[in-house]
C-alpha cells in the first residue's frame, strides 16, 4: 500500500541502527557572547564619563553654548581706589566728533562753571534746582560732555557722576525730590535785560533696562518757557526742551546721569548710563 508523502510510516533501517545523539551548544560560547558586552559597556562608560568632564571643564555650568558671560562680581566697591572707579566713566571715545567732553575728578562743575556767561538763574523753591551737586565731599569724579553747536545753548548734553559715600541714602533723595519739586519755577536773567521764566513739571519714568541690585530712579523735567524782552518785542512762550536724569546705587557707589534734550539723545543717554553700569559690575 502507498502513502501520498508527506504520510506514510518512517522509511526502513538497516538492522542495528541508531540515530545519532543530538548536537550539543559548543562549550564557553554563551560566556564569550556576555564578555564581549561586558567589555563593550564598560569602554562606552570610560568614554563617556571622559566626554562629560571635558564638557564640564569647558562649560562648568552645563550650558550648551561655550561661550563666557564677562566676570559679573558681588562684593562691595568701597574698597576700591578712586581711580580704579574713575576708569568706569565714560572716555572721549565714546562720543562721537562734535562733541566736547570735559573729565573732573574729585568734584563736579562748580554752578559757576554750569551756568551760561552773562545769566544769573534763580529756583521757586530753592531746593529744587539740584539733587546732588549740594555736597562734592564724597565724589569720585564726573564727566561733562555738550554737542558742539551754536544753537544748543539749552540742548544735547550728558552728564555722568560717582559718589562714594551713602549712596543709599543719597539715592532716597530722588523720591524727596520729586515729592518737593513736583512743579517749580526757574527764572534766567540775562545781562540783555532779557528774563525767561520756565515752569517746569517733574515725573517719574521708566528706567534704562539694565542689570542693577537695587531699583533705578528716573525722572523727567518738562514745561514751558515765557521770555520777556527788554526792548520791546512781545513776550514769546516755548516748549522746554526735556531733561531726563537717572540715578542707583551700584555695590555701594551712586551713579547718577543728566541727559538734556533727552528727546533727541534718548538711546545714547541710556547707553552710556548701561555702559557705565556694567565696568563697575565687573570691578
Amino acid at each position: 500500500m502507498s502513502y501520498p508523502p508527506p504520510y506514510g510510516p518512517p522509511p526502513m533501517q538497516p538492522y542495528g541502527y541508531s540515530p545519532p545523539p543530538p548536537s550539543k551548544p559548543k562549550p564557553g560560547a554563551a560566556p564569550i557572547v556576555l564578555v564581549v558586552v561586558f567589555v563593550l559597556v564598560v569602554i562606552g562608560s570610560v568614554f563617556g564619563g571622559f566626554l562629560w568632564h571635558l564638557r564640564g571643564a569647558r562649560n562648568p555650568a552645563g550650558h550648551t553654548s561655550v561661550a563666557l558671560r564677562p566676570t559679573v562680581h558681588t562684593g562691595p566697591l568701597t574698597a576700591r581706589s578712586d581711580e580704579e572707579l574713575f576708569a568706569a566713566l565714560p572716555k572721549r571715545e565714546d562720543f562721537d566728533k562734535g562733541w566736547t567732553v570735559k573729565t573732573s575728578k574729585d568734584s563736579a562743575p562748580s554752578a559757576s562753571e554750569s551756568a551760561l556767561p552773562g545769566v544769573r538763574r534763580g529756583y521757586f523753591p530753592p531746593q529744587c534746582g539740584a539733587v546732588f551737586h549740594a555736597d562734592d565731599v564724597d565724589m569720585i569724579g564726573s564727566v561733562e560732555a555738550l554737542l558742539n553747536d551754536e544753537k544748543n545753548m539749552f540742548g544735547q548734553s550728558i552728564s555722568v557722576e560717582l559718589h562714594r559715600w551713602r549712596a543709599g541714602e543719597r539715592l532716597s533723595r530722588f523720591d524727596e525730590y520729586i515729592a518737593q519739586c513736583a512743579t517749580y519755577v526757574e527764572v534766567d536773567a540775562f545781562s540783555t535785560g532779557e528774563v525767561d521764566t520756565t515752569r517746569l513739571s517733574v515725573t517719574t519714568i521708566d528706567p534704562p533696562n539694565v542689570a542693577s541690585s537695587v531699583p533705578l530712579k528716573a525722572y523727567r523735567k518738562e514745561g514751558t518757557t515765557n521770555a520777556v524782552y527788554s526792548d520791546g518785542r512781545p513776550p514769546e512762550t516755548s516748549p522746554f526742551a526735556a531733561d531726563d536724569s537717572y540715578a542707583t546705587d551700584v555695590r555701594g557707589v551712586l551713579v547718577w546721569m543728566y541727559c538734556g534734550n533727552s528727546d533727541l539723545i534718548s538711546k545714547r543717554c541710556r547707553a552710556v548710563f548701561a555702559d557705565v553700569l556694567t565696568k563697575l559690575n565687573r570691578l
